[in-house]
């Protein structure tokens, strides 16, 4: 074997390859911060912040219009004649009950397009009962200027290479893409508890995306600004608790001083969950979403 003086190739990170090519990108003074400490009264004696399941998250503002809109949608559906009409008022209640979507969503979205999501998932459903594997999958997605909705199918803690990756294509699209723009997005993103068919042997379940524009309270505040009454997305305001309030509003207290992102980690009590919120200010942490979603 003939000898060689070049030098073994370092290995290649296509995301961190393309992001340190950024004009004007440098490395940050202050790298990311992380914590899992916090001695306080919350401490379970192991130096680590408990959290009650019960005071975290969000409590969407209830939808008074949801049973006319229900109406509506069912007409619609019936109008289509794609799903038979003793099967209609099941796939209505399994979307707007089973699937775990939040007020938010209806309030938001047309009566058209959701029939037309119901209509699709029903269509995914036969699909999958005729199929040879009996494999559940379903790909949804629907987009728009102002918001976005991405439903897949998979089996929690198993990667596909060859899956949509739909976070990849909401982080191009809208959240990246915003960082330099006007217009603004946030996204909620869950898996569903319950299957494509309501199967409880099934293990698969649903990875639903929801991106919503933002609409603040202060649309050009000061950059040093912090209060999240200030800074917020009204609709998040509106529907996080006040113990998720003061979690963000703790760690944009550290992140606006920073350059690098805030890492800070949460057990919550009485389960094996453990919660992880990250701030960053914008323009600084392209590709987070999708790297995050990748190590899952």
């Amino acid at each position: 074997m003939a000898a060689t003086d070049r030098a073994p190739t370092a290995p290649v990170h296509k995301l961190v390859d393309q992001v340190s090519r950024t004009p004007g990108r440098l490395p940050s003074p202050q790298p990311a911060h992380f914590s899992v400490s916090h001695k306080n009264g919350n401490g379970n004696g192991n130096g680590h912040r408990v959290l009650r399941s019960a005071t975290l998250g969000y409590v969407a503002p209830e939808f008074k219009g949801k049973t006319e809109q229900k109406l509506e949608v069912k007409s619609i559906i019936e109008q289509g004649g794609w799903v038979p009409s003793c099967l209609i008022d099941a796939q209505i209640a399994w979307f707007y009950t089973d699937l775990g979507i939040d007020d938010v969503y209806f309030q938001t979205e047309s009566v058209k397009t959701i029939a037309s999501s119901i209509t699709s998932l029903y269509a995914a459903k036969v699909a999958a009962f005729t199929r040879e594997d009996k494999q559940q999958e379903i790909r949804l997605d629907m987009e728009a200027a102002d918001h976005a909705i991405y439903i897949d199918t998979s089996e929690p803690g198993v990667s596909r290479v060859g899956g949509p990756r739909y976070e990849r294509r909401l982080e191009s699209k809208y959240l990246d893409a915003a960082a330099s723009g006007n217009n603004i997005y946030r996204v909620e993103t869950f898996r569903s508890p319950t299957s494509l068919t309501g199967a409880l042997a099934s293990r698969t379940s649903m990875r639903c995306y929801f991106v919503y524009q933002c609409h603040f309270v202060d649309s050009n505040p000061s950059p040093q600004e912090t209060r999240l009454e200030v800074i917020g997305d009204q609709m998040f305001l509106a529907k996080a608790t006040e113990n998720t309030k003061q979690i963000y509003q703790e760690i944009i207290e550290l992140a606006v001083h920073r350059t690098g992102p805030v890492i800070e980690v949460f057990d919550i009590e009485g389960s094996k969950e453990v919660r992880l919120v990250v701030a960053f200010r914008r323009k600084t942490a392209t590709g987070m979403f999708s790297a995050l979603s990748d190590l899952y």
